[in-house]
């Protein structure tokens, strides 16, 4: 029997140790890169959260946002919690999965970052079909 052995491969997905450049569902929490988090909102200890289940879409801005607290009047003030000395964040997702039925598997997530902005989006499910 042979038996392959791959050096230099990449740690697997679930390893919360391996590298990432986006965001990350692990463990019920969303993980996002210090890379994003920098270039889309900032530095804050703080965000406010909306979940739009139109576009299937966690929508994320920095406190100081007031114009999107206004526009999102159900939203949630969530801390970024800080994972390691890259700079990396975490946000629990445990209510927001339980009150929107949002798939808790550990998975890479797809994200955009409007320029000038900073607000940033986050597809979670697949978006709703045009009714």
């Amino acid at each position: 029997m042979e038996r392959i052995i791959r050096l230099g491969s990449a740690a697997p997905r679930n390893d919360p140790s391996a590298p990432f450049s986006g965001a990350r569902m692990r463990n019920q929490h969303l993980w996002l890169s210090a890379g994003v988090v920098s270039a889309a909102l900032g530095d804050p200890a703080q965000v406010y959260a909306a979940f739009d289940p139109a576009a299937g879409a966690l929508l994320l801005a920095p406190m100081g946002d007031a114009e999107f607290k206004a526009a999102h009047t159900g939203c949630a003030l969530l801390m970024l919690k800080l994972r390691n000395p890259e700079g990396d964040r975490s946000v629990s997702m445990q209510e927001m999965i339980l009150d929107h039925g949002i798939d808790a598997a550990d998975r890479d997530l797809p994200w955009e970052a409007a320029a000038g902005s900073q607000r940033l989006t986050i597809r979670l499910t697949e978006p709703a079909p045009d009714a």
